[in-house]
Order: C-alpha cells, then sequence, then structure tokens
C-alpha cells in the first residue's frame, strides 16, 4: 500500500507539470538535500486543533459519526451551538475556491 501511495505521488508530479523537465525539475528538487532540513515548525494552534479533533475522534469511534451525539444528555441549545461552531469553522477556515483539476483539461 505504501509503495502504490509514493508511486502516486510520483506520478502525480508528471501530471501536474507544464512540461517533462519541469517534473524532472520539481523530483529533484523533491529528492535534494533540502528534504532533510527543517525551514519552519507547525503553528502550535495547528498542533492544539489536530490532537483536539484526534481526541473527539476516538472518543467517538464506535459512532456512525464525529457529531452523533445519541445517548448523551447534552441539552439541545448545547448541541446547536457545537453544530454551528463547526459550520463556523468550516466557513472560516475552508480555503480559498479552487477549479477542480480535471477541468483543466
Amino acid at each position: 500500500m505504501s509503495i502504490t501511495f509514493f508511486l502516486t505521488l510520483i506520478a502525480w508530479v508528471f501530471f501536474r507539470s507544464d512540461s517533462l523537465s519541469d517534473a524532472f525539475h520539481f523530483l529533484q528538487k523533491m529528492f535534494s538535500a533540502s528534504l532533510f532540513i527543517t525551514t519552519e515548525l507547525i503553528p502550535r494552534t495547528t498542533l492544539i486543533a489536530v490532537f483536539l479533533f484526534l481526541g473527539i475522534e476516538w472518543l467517538q469511534r464506535e459512532k456512525q459519526h464525529t457529531l452523533e451525539m445519541t445517548g448523551m444528555k447534552i441539552p439541545r441549545p448545547l448541541r446547536w451551538t457545537v453544530y454551528g461552531m463547526v459550520g463556523y469553522g468550516i466557513f472560516i477556515f475552508g480555503g480559498k475556491e479552487q477549479a477542480f483539476i480535471y477541468f483543466q483539461f
């Protein structure tokens, strides 16, 4: 599975490059010594968010989805506040719109 994933990543370089020489240039840069140089640390807020979401997923692992709150005695206003916060987070941190890759052909 790891080999297939690695080969797929390499194939995407050729798929997204403007020319074959650009693809080989990208691959050369990807596997150069700069691969092992740490340029920037992950922001603390990102790490906190990742561990928070992993914890929530772990606690809800037996449920059909993460926000399934059946069996919990959570008041409806609090539950809808959580839903609203998730929606707000998606809206704020969702990123900018990008064209779908297959529309370029």
